[in-house]
C-alpha cells in the first residue's frame, strides 16, 4: 500500500510537469511539419508517449482486469455469456480463458475426448495478448476477439472457431523464458483436448506476437508439430528496440522506446532469453533442442507453420523490424504474408474497435453489425480467414 501511494504522488508530480510540455512540443511540431496524423489522434499518441515516464506499477494499474461483466450481459451476448470466458485454471500446468467455444469436459482419457473438436472445420485460435510482457490481461480484447469470431462464421460454410487466450506469467514476477514455456504447455493443453496440429493457429499482438514466435521456436526444439498457421499482429520482433523506424516513426506512434527498453530489463528478456534465440527475431533462427543440438541453427522455414500472416501500421515503432522479419522469412521459404496499413500506429486494429464496442455490445444476438463498427476485427479476421481456407 505505502509503495502504491508512493508511486501516485510521483506519478502527479510527474504529470504536473509533463502534460504541459508534451502540449508545447506537439503544437511547435505540428507548426514546423505538415503531419499526416489528425490532431486528436496526434495529441492521444503524444500524450501516451509522453506519460510513458511514470512508473511501472502505475501503468500497470491502468490495466487490471477489464470488466468483462458489462460485455458478458450486454443485449449482443446475455444469452450466451455462461459460454464465454470461461476459466481454465492449472490445467497441465495451463491458465487462461474460454474466449467462446470451451469443450464440454477436459478429459483425462482418449475416450472423454469431445468428439466435435476433432472435426475438420473445427479450428481453435491460440491467443497471446500484448503489453510488453509487463501490462494486459487475456481478456483485454474479449470484443474484438467475439467479433473475429462472427465474421469467420459468417463468411465460411461450417466452420467453428473457438478462442483461447493464455494467462501468462507478467513482469516483474514473471522472467525470460516462463512465457515461452507457458505457450508451450498451453500448446500441449489444446492437442490434450484433441486438436489436432492442423486445427490450430497460433497467433498474438504485439509482445503476444513475440511469444508467438517464441512458442513456434519452443516446437521446433522439442520437435513438437507445427500448428496450421501463425496470425501476427504488429509483432514486437526485435527487444533490441533500436531499428530505423524508432527514429523514422517516434512522432508518430503510441509506442516509446522508453517505457519498451523498461519492460525489456523487467522481463530479464536478455539475461533469459539470449541463449533460446528469443531476443531479436530479425536474424537466423536459433532453436533450443536437444542437449547435443543445442542453439541449433534452423531456417524460419522450418519454424514458422505453413502459413503466416502479418500486420502492421505504417506508423508502428515495429515497422522496420517487422518487415526485416518477413525479408529473411521468405528468404529462407517461409509462406509468410506482410500487409502494412498506411497511416496506423501500433495497435491500431484494438485501437480501432474501442469507440464503436459498445455500439456493437448494444446490438442483439445475430443482429447485423452496420458498417463502421469494430473494422479492426474486419481487418483480424480477414488475415485469419487466409489461414484457414
Amino acid at each position: 500500500m505505502a509503495v502504491a501511494i508512493g508511486e501516485t504522488i510521483i506519478s502527479v508530480g510527474l504529470i504536473a510537469v509533463t502534460v504541459p510540455s508534451i502540449l508545447v512540443s506537439l503544437l511547435a511540431r505540428r507548426l514546423v511539419t505538415d503531419s499526416e496524423i489528425p490532431f486528436k489522434e496526434d495529441l492521444q499518441r503524444s500524450f501516451a508517449r509522453g506519460l510513458s515516464i511514470l512508473p511501472l506499477g502505475v501503468i500497470k494499474r491502468h490495466f487490471r482486469q477489464p470488466p468483462i461483466d458489462t460485455l458478458l450481459n450486454s443485449p449482443r451476448f446475455s444469452a450466451s455469456n455462461n459460454e464465454l470466458c470461461t476459466r481454465v485454471s492449472n490445467s497441465n500446468l495451463c491458465n487462461g480463458f474460454w474466449i467462446c467455444g470451451a469443450p464440454r469436459n477436459e478429459p483425462h482419457q482418449d475416450q472423454d475426448r469431445d468428439p466435435d473438436l476433432t472435426e475438420e472445420n473445427n479450428f481453435v485460435l491460440l491467443w497471446l495478448h500484448g503489453g510488453a510482457y509487463y501490462f494486459g490481461h487475456p481478456l483485454g480484447c474479449t470484443a474484438t476477439l467475439l467479433r473475429v469470431s462472427e465474421i469467420v462464421k459468417s463468411r465460411t460454410e461450417n466452420l467453428s472457431l473457438r478462442i483461447f487466450a493464455l494467462e501468462y506469467t507478467l513482469a516483474p514476477e514473471g522472467k525470460f523464458p516462463t512465457q515461452q514455456q507457458q505457450s508451450l504447455a498451453a500448446y500441449r493443453y489444446l492437442h490434450s483436448l484433441g486438436f489436432r496440429p492442423e486445427q490450430i493457429v497460433v497467433a498474438g499482438e504485439s509482445a503476444g506476437g513475440h511469444l508467438a514466435i517464441s512458442c513456434l521456436l519452443g516446437l521446433e526444439g522439442r520437435e513438437l508439430p507445427k500448428p496450421r498457421g501463425a496470425l501476427l499482429l504488429f509483432p514486437w520482433v526485435n527487444l533490441e528496440n533500436s531499428s530505423p523506424s524508432f527514429v523514422k516513426n517516434k512522432n508518430k506512434d503510441a509506442l516509446s522506446r522508453r517505457l519498451l527498453d523498461r519492460c525489456v530489463e523487467a522481463v530479464g528478456a536478455k539475461d533469459g532469453g539470449d541463449e533460446l534465440g528469443l531476443v531479436d527475431f530479425t536474424q537466423r533462427c536459433s532453436v533450443e533442442g536437444k542437449k547435443e543440438n543445442k542453439n541449433k541453427e534452423k531456417s524460419w522455414k522450418d519454424v514458422l507453420p505453413a502459413k503466416t500472416w502479418v500486420n502492421v501500421g505504417s506508423h508502428d515503432l515495429f515497422l522496420h523490424d517487422i518487415q526485416s522479419f518477413v525479408a529473411n522469412a521468405e528468404a529462407d521459404g517461409a509462406d509468410i504474408e506482410l500487409q502494412v496499413t498506411p497511416c496506423m500506429g501500433h495497435g491500431w486494429q484494438i485501437g480501432l474497435d474501442q469507440p464503436t464496442v459498445k455500439e456493437y455490445c448494444n446490438l442483439g444476438p445475430g443482429q447485423e453489425v452496420p458498417n463502421g463498427v469494430m473494422r479492426g476485427s474486419e481487418s483480424i479476421a480477414e488475415g485469419l480467414l487466409k489461414l484457414l481456407v
